[in-house]
Parts: structure tokens; C-alpha cells; sequence
């Protein structure tokens, strides 16, 4: 865009066009991904390329009725860079005029060590958080967080006397939720259907509990009455259909954990983040879900090997539809045999289909074990009334494979990732694989019959994630990376696999 700027200079067709029509043009460019407030992304930079076009930006309210802001707190020490961040939502808040805000506010940190005292202060962020809440009104989606901080106060926020009659999405965490009120009603928040809210919050609420149907909970510190605490809250919930729970933490000791198991008619995906297996085997345990569809585990290494995940998909396998399964981190396999009772366990046919895995050392083992996977959930053959012939049942197979990685990691094992994708293509045609239940064999490349019977993998989607091992241009190795991994798959492609890649912040598997 930038090099329009010679309209200024020479007539042009473009310099021509209709102020309205340049003003479409505009926000159709910045419409798919909310726009960040620097000066080379729009719609900043839109506005920087002439005196015409920075009119006609600054005179469209919505090309500012998006914003998405994230910034490490490392980076963040002193009250002048708050107060250059407290500019932008000033500018935004401004030129968004009346329209309805899609806000989010993002303050992360990767870093377990004390946040400088400008973060504990109690006045550091209610300026910020006072200028959004004034527009609250105008709220449709509103995100803000940040990492707890230890002790200390935030500014107190009341959500009690007010009328959010757009408010379709609300996410409060971090120290931020510490003073947080809230009192809401299908009366002053009637199009409110998502929140995502500590436990202690939720506890403390009003909320139009029956119209919600997406819960976010996230969780740093907890009693030892925390399990009873979440299911106390999630039996005020009626019609949820997602739930995402995120429990981390350095130290915990967990009362016994026998609370009364709750059902969800209309529950289809389900999320569980944990360091602590107590945590997950005892959320799952009070949770029925008869109508599931997608299931997830991340942070607690070989989540796999618990009774109280074999327990929770055992119960559920009879009568749910689970077709998407994604793990976190599991750490090395001492036993693969736990592994592959684990995915068994999801079959007969029709079974999975997308599988998420994260890659780490135990690689190797997740693939043989998604090659038995497989094998397990083979469809019977049939004859076939034309042919007479037997073959494989017509129905559904796996679809997509989705692959989480810390690129860090991948960039130090570069050979690693190569002989992934070379495990991952057995699923495309049996490159590799064999149909009688022989293992594996990767050292050889020549063509095999494939094994898994059924319609073949169709998608591929890799998960780049930020981490601690990653230096140098984090954009500059994800973009590596891409070409790299479509480099090796340039066959498949042209033979019909789509491809998608995600670079995404470690949080990601954490919410």
C-alpha cells in the first residue's frame, strides 16, 4: 500500500475512485483478522499512505472497531510505554465513533520470575481499564489479561449497573479479574453467550447462567477444595456446548475428590489444561457429555496412562460421536502398549476423525501407535453386491491430522521433523505401512498396499509454537519452516492434501 502513495503525485485511476468505494476497499482488507495498532498493519497504515486515504480512514468507524494488542510484560517497564499503549485505545476508542467494539487486550509473559513493581501498582492499569470500561456500552467482544502477578490490587471494576446490550463475548483474567464485579441478566446482557473468567469470579457472579454456551475457565492458584469449586460453578451452566478449563499450578494439595457428576446434553467440545493429573481424572470423573464430539488434554505428560481419562472415554464411547481427539505434550513412552490402549479405546469404526498430537521426544512412539491406532479401526470388510468382491466398507475415516510443535525444538532437531512427515504420509496412501499388521517399516520408500482401509487423510494442519529454545526471527523460522514442511509434501499436495500452518505463542495449548 504503501507505494500508492505516489496518487499524491500522478493521476491514477485509484486516486480517482470514489471515497465510499476506497472505503469498502479498506475494510474488506482489514475484515478477516482483527488489526493491530502498529504503524506498518492496517489500518494504520492505510491512513499513512496519503492525505486522501488518511481522510477517508480516520472518517470509516469501523475500519476501528477491531483491535487486537499483545505485548510481553518483560517488555513493558515503565509508565511511559503504558501510557504509549494507553494512546492507541484512546485513538481507537475515537475514531470507532458509535460501532460496536471487538476488542482484545493481551499483557503475556513467558517468565516465572517477579514482574517489575510497576505491574503490582494499583494505579498501572486503570487508566487503560477505566477508558474501555467507559465505552462499555458499545462492547460485542471484549478481551483483557494478563499473567497473575502475585499480590497486589488491580483497579476495582463494577459490572453490576450496567447495560451491555451488544456483549456477545466477555474475557477478564489475570490480576486484571482480582476486583472484578459482575451482576449480568438476559435484561442488561441479552446477546451474551461466551465468557472466560477465573473460578473465584465465577463463584462470586451473577450471570445469565441458561443462555451461556461457551465457558472459559483459567486458573492459577486454587485451594484444596478446587475440583469441588469448578463443578460447583459448572452446575449453574445449562446449555453449554464448549468447554475450555485451564488449571495450572506450582503446588497443590487436593482434598479427595468425590464430587456429584453432572451432565451436559449439549456439550460437544470439551478442553482440559492441567499440570496436575488429580485435577483432570477428577473434573472428568463428575463430567457426562452424551453428545461429544471433541476431546483434549494438554499439560499433564502421558495423560494417556490415567484411569481417570481411560474412565472418562471408556464411559463415554458407547454413546458419544467423538471425532476429534488432540493431545498435548506426553512426554517419552516407557510403555507404548498404554499408548495404543489408549486409542483403541476409541474405536470400532466409524472412529476419529482428526487426531492432534504434539511433537516431542516421544514421537517415534505417537506414530507407531497411531499406526495401531489404525489397524484398530479398521472397518470390517464387505462384499460387494456388483463385484462379489470383498473390500472395505464405505463410511468415515481419518480426515486430518493436526501436528503442535515448539519450534525451538524443531529447529535444534531438524531430522526429527523430516521422518514425522514421513511417518504422516503412511496415512495418506500406506507409504510405509503395510495392510497385514506388520510394523512400520520408514526405511523403506518404495510403494505398499495401503493399510488403512478407508477413504484417505485429506488435511494437515501444523501448529508452529513460540518457545524459550527459539532465537533469532521468530516470522523468518516460522516461514522456514513452511516452506520446508511443503517442500516435503509437494506431492501430496498436488495430489489433493490440503495444507494449512498456525504460529501461535506456547499459551496456545494452555488457552
Amino acid at each position: 500500500m504503501s507505494s500508492s502513495a505516489a496518487a499524491d503525485r500522478s493521476p491514477s485511476a485509484l486516486s480517482r475512485t470514489p471515497p465510499e468505494l476506497l472505503a469498502a476497499f479498506f475494510l474488506w482488507s482489514v475484515q478477516e483478522v482483527p488489526a493491530k495498532p502498529r504503524s506498518h498493519e492496517s489500518p494504520m497504515n492505510i491512513a499513512a499512505v496519503c492525505g486522501q486515504w488518511r481522510a477517508i480512514a480516520v472518517s470509516t468507524p469501523d475500519l476501528w472497531t477491531r483491535m487486537s494488542l499483545t505485548r510481553p510484560c518483560e517488555r513493558i517497564s515503565t509508565d511511559d510505554q503504558l501510557s504509549h499503549i494507553q494512546s492507541l485505545l484512546n485513538l481507537w476508542l475515537e475514531r470507532s465513533k458509535d460501532k460496536h467494539l471487538y476488542y482484545s487486550i493481551r499483557f503475556t509473559s513467558t517468565s516465572d520470575q517477579p514482574q517489575p513493581e510497576l505491574w503490582r501498582s494499583e494505579t498501572a492499569l486503570r487508566p487503560l481499564v477505566a477508558a474501555l470500561t467507559q465505552q462499555s456500552h458499545r462492547w460485542a467482544d471484549i478481551e483483557l489479561y494478563t499473567p497473575e502477578l502475585g499480590p497486589g490490587r488491580s483497579s476495582n471494576v463494577r459490572l453490576d449497573d450496567v447495560d451491555l446490550p451488544h456483549l456477545m463475548r466477555l474475557a477478564w483474567c489475570g490480576c486484571l479479574a482480582n476486583d472484578l464485579n459482575i451482576s449480568l441478566s438476559p435484561n442488561n446482557a441479552p446477546r451474551l453467550t461466551s465468557v472466560f473468567l477465573p473460578t473465584f469470579v465465577l463463584q462470586l457472579c451473577t450471570l445469565p447462567w441458561s443462555q451461556l454456551t461457551t465457558l472459559f475457565i483459567r486458573d492459577e492458584d486454587a485451594d484444596p477444595a478446587y475440583v469441588h469449586e469448578v463443578i460447583d460453578v459448572l452446575s449453574r451452566f445449562t446449555h453449554l456446548k464448549e468447554l475450555h478449563i485451564r488449571a495450572w499450578f506450582h503446588d497443590l494439595f487436593l482434598d479427595a475428590v468425590h464430587p456429584t457428576r453432572i451432565t451436559f446434553p449439549h456439550l460437544t467440545l470439551l478442553h482440559v489444561a492441567s499440570n496436575i493429573e488429580i485435577v483432570l481424572a477428577g473434573i472428568l470423573d463428575s463430567l457426562d457429555a452424551p453428545a461429544l464430539t471433541a476431546l483434549s488434554f494438554h499439560g499433564c505428560s502421558h495423560a494417556t496412562w490415567s484411569p481417570g481419562v481411560a474412565a472418562f472415554v471408556e464411559r463415554h464411547s458407547a454413546y458419544s460421536k467423538l471425532e476429534t481427539v488432540e493431545l498435548g505434550y506426553e512426554g517419552p513412552h516407557r510403555d507404548i502398549g498404554m499408548f495404543i490402549k489408549f486409542w483403541r479405546r476409541f474405536g470400532p469404526a466409524p472412529g476419529l476423525k482428526r487426531i492432534g498430537m504434539h511433537l516431542d521426544e516421544g514421537n517415534i512412539a505417537i506414530f507407531q501407535a497411531l499406526y495401531q491406532c489404525c489397524l484398530s479401526m479398521c472397518m470390517e470388510n464387505i462384499v460387494d453386491p456388483e463385484t462379489g468382491e470383498r473390500g472395505p466398507s464405505a463410511g468415515a475415516a481419518l480426515e486430518e491430522v493436526v501436528l503442535s510443535m515448539e519450534m525451538g525444538y524443531t529447529f535444534s532437531h531438524p531430522d526429527i521433523l523430516t521422518k514425522v512427515i514421513q511417518c504422516l504420509t503412511i496415512f495418506m496412501d500406506g507409504e510405509g505401512g503395510h495392510p497385514a499388521g506388520s510394523e512400520v517399516d520408514l526405511e523403506k520408500p518404495e510403494k505398499q498396499k495401503p493399510f488403512y482401509p478407508c477413504a484417505p487423510m485429506r488435511r494437515m494442519h501444523f501448529r508452529m509454537i513460540e518457545d524459550d529454545e527459539l532465537s533469532g526471527s521468530k516470522v523468518d523460522i516460522y516461514f522456514g519452516f513452511k516452506r520446508s514442511i511443503s517442500a516435503l509434501l509437494s506431492d501430496w499436495v498436488e495430489r489433493g492434501l490440503e495444507l494449512s500452518f498456525e504460529l501461535t505463542d506456547k499459551g496456545c495449548m494452555f488457552l
